[in-house]
């Protein structure tokens, strides 16, 4: 069986989707929607589709097994709603950052149990294996997580930049690109009893950098949840490459454990560090294959996308110095002078 799968967007995400659509003998593209027309002709043209004018009508007439929705974040929940609730869905992003986006997330987690969140972490063979190890106690009952997320979000949100995020206004920024990330890790790799506990952040203190028009560039946040001490920095590094670098450590009673984009190093008080290297990072658009088929998938469900939201938006409430819309120019005299 070839899964016949549809496309919601045409930037640089839907790109990357459309490849791993293409290069999969297991799947075909059959069906591309997005808002501006000629993108999606442009990404049809190149992987090889037909464009649909919007949702509804690829819906009706592509006859699709599988959906992937790839459009800026601001849009997700929009699209998201119009899928149906038993096709099997890949969506980009899913994080509401207000409550009431809170809300209409978590009304999707009851309905859409087919929907899932790409968060890349998840489909990383030694997180997998770091998330086995903690979930049976490798270095005992965790206490404390630190991570740190890196790049150069400055230039990334920049007016400048040539993607959706040169107009990434308020609560549109790392956050939601990159915290989110590090959040989803936390909540896959710590113990269930801990994660389940992710959606009642406390004692959220959170420090955030905004550009001009409201995009976080930077962020400092400093949680607990249940008992564990959770530090995640977000930190703006010019001259770092576009793709960053990331690094979070688990603190246990009984050793530490490590992870970042190369390996996972397991190091027990009393004992030799056990490592694993990274491998090859599952494409995403295979889970559609599981989840048709029956199988448990990689991906984050929107429980764990709930949970993230809800980090989130603690940060956005308690950040400090609040974000401040800049006032205007001063006019100039009616002379001229200014």
């Amino acid at each position: 069986m070839t899964l016949r799968i549809g496309l919601v967007g045409a930037g640089l995400a839907a790109h990357s989707h459309a490849l791993d659509i293409v290069t999969n003998p297991e799947m075909e593209l059959v069906g591309v929607t997005s808002g501006g027309t000629k993108s999606a002709e442009a990404l049809a043209d190149t992987f090889g589709s037909t464009v649909y004018a919007d949702l509804a009508t690829l819906l009706a007439v592509a006859r699709l097994d599988a959906l992937v929705v790839a459009v800026p974040h601001r849009l997700t929940l929009d699209i998201a709603e119009q899928v149906p609730p038993q096709l099997a869905c890949l969506t980009e992003k899913p994080i509401a950052t207000t409550r009431a986006d809170i809300r209409r997330l978590a009304a999707l987690e009851k309905s859409r149990s087919r929907m899932l969140a790409p968060f890349n972490r998840r489909y990383q063979p030694h997180a997998r294996w770091l998330a086995d190890a903690l979930s049976h106690e490798a270095i005992g009952t965790l206490d404390r997580v630190d991570a740190i997320w890196s790049g150069p979000f400055g230039a990334r949100y920049a007016e400048s930049a040539q993607t959706f995020r040169s107009t990434a206004s308020r609560r549109e920024g790392v956050l939601v690109d990159n915290a989110s990330h590090a959040l989803d890790l936390v909540a896959m790799v710590v113990p269930r009893s801990v994660s389940a506990g992710l959606d009642h952040p406390t004692q959220m203190k959170s420090i955030i950098e905004f550009n001009p028009r409201g995009a976080e560039v930077k962020a400092d946040l400093a949680f607990r949840v249940g008992q564990v001490a959770v530090d995640l920095k977000v930190s703006d590094q010019a001259d770092h490459p576009d793709c960053g670098s990331w690094r979070v450590e688990f603190h246990g009673d009984r050793g530490t454990a490590s992870i970042d984009e190369t390996s996972a190093i397991l190091q027990p008080l009393n004992g030799e560090p056990i490592s694993e290297l990274a491998g090859e990072m599952a494409r995403p658009v295979a889970d559609l294959i599981r989840l048709v088929e029956g199988r448990p998938p990689w991906g984050a469900s929107l429980t764990s996308a709930v949970a993230v939201s809800k980090v989130v938006v603690a940060a956005h409430d308690a950040a400090t110095p609040p974000w401040k819309r800049p006032r205007g120019k001063a006019l100039g005299r009616l002379n001229g002078s200014c």
